[in-house]
């Protein structure tokens, strides 16, 4: 399974624009709560397959995010 998620590219637009225009807290905090969304998306999907998986006896890695933890981006990029 994979799962994707985000707040949409309408954020990094606003984000962008935010920190074009000096308004560099606005930016970073509206960049660190799409964050904060998507991470309790995948939360919220990684639940859903878990209780799906448990009869099966089947379970879910971690998930891991690019540029986080183990995710190693020499090998994820091409």
């Amino acid at each position: 399974m994979v799962a994707v998620a985000s707040a949409g590219p309408e954020v990094a637009d606003e984000a962008a624009r935010l920190w074009g225009a000096g308004r560099l807290d606005e930016a970073y905090f509206l960049d660190r709560l799409a964050a904060a969304i998507a991470e309790g998306l995948l939360v919220h999907v990684s639940s859903a397959a878990c209780r799906s998986l448990v009869p099966r006896r089947e379970r879910l890695l971690p998930h891991l995010s690019p540029g986080c933890g183990d995710w190693d981006l020499a090998t994820s990029a091409g």
